[in-house]
């Protein structure tokens, strides 16, 4: 499990909001909140447009309904991360241009300006990014 600093993208607030695929994973991984030391979750501020964004995708595509996207978004702006502007982040952003979205980048800039590793539920992105100096850690491969 990990412990200390973690930096979280929406992909695994998502699971943790509304249960989806990787509910038991990502319920454990928020536990670490609560746990002795407490886990200090970092992402950019541009995790909650991200999240909203995603939840409303679910509602559209009725894998959700609007109560309970209503109900995730409640939940979201009382998680206890530690969001950071993004600004700070673009140099080091575009750097890897190449090889993700400016979107993934910021999470990843922050995870490395933090020495911590980057937690996501998006299998492609932590298969990408196994490579990088850090950690990337996908969801799925944390016990549930």
């Amino acid at each position: 499990m990990i412990s200390g600093v973690a930096v979280v993208d929406a992909s695994v607030v998502v699971e943790y909001l509304v249960e989806l695929q990787l509910a038991e994973q990502a319920t454990r991984f928020f536990a670490g909140l609560v746990a002795e030391p407490p886990l200090e979750l970092w992402a950019p501020d541009l995790i909650y447009p991200e999240t909203v964004s995603a939840l409303r995708k679910l509602v559209q595509r009725s894998a959700i309904d609007a109560d309970a996207g209503t109900r995730a978004v409640g939940r979201l702006v009382r998680l206890p991360l530690i969001a950071t502007g993004t600004g700070g982040l673009m140099a080091e952003a575009w750097a890897l241009r190449r090889s993700v979205t400016p979107y993934d980048a910021c999470y990843l800039a922050l995870a490395a300006r933090l020495r911590a590793p980057f937690v996501t539920a998006d299998a492609r992105l932590a298969r990408g990014q196994r490579g990088r100096a850090g950690r990337v850690w996908f969801l799925g491969d944390l016990a549930p």
